[in-house]
């Protein structure tokens, strides 16, 4: 079997679980969310979640625990070229990006 070709990326990320509240009815749960970033404190951490987490129904609270992982995703040259965007040439100031 031919070697597939791939585009390959190592991300680095941290994996939050977070204590949230469901105001409406009164009930606490944990919920556990994935960042592509390393976050400096947990202050910037709970900001970050509280942005993606919070509606009127649920509140973050407090962060139960964090986990910074290292994970290597790939995919295909066909699949990249038909979900990628297209950039600028390295060096250029060109600041109009075209959909792929």
């Amino acid at each position: 079997m031919a070697r597939v070709p791939m585009v390959t990326r190592t991300i680095k990320g941290t994996r939050i679980t977070v204590m949230c509240l469901n105001v409406t009815e009164a009930e606490p749960f944990n919920e556990t969310v994935e960042f592509p970033e390393v976050f400096k404190n947990a202050d910037e951490a709970l900001k970050a979640v509280k942005a993606r987490i919070d509606t009127d129904e649920v509140k973050a609270v407090h962060i139960v625990g964090s986990e910074v992982f290292k994970t290597l995703y790939g995919m295909t040259e066909e699949e990249f070229l038909l979900n990628a965007k297209q950039l600028p040439p390295r060096g250029t100031k060109a600041t109009e990006v075209t959909e792929g």
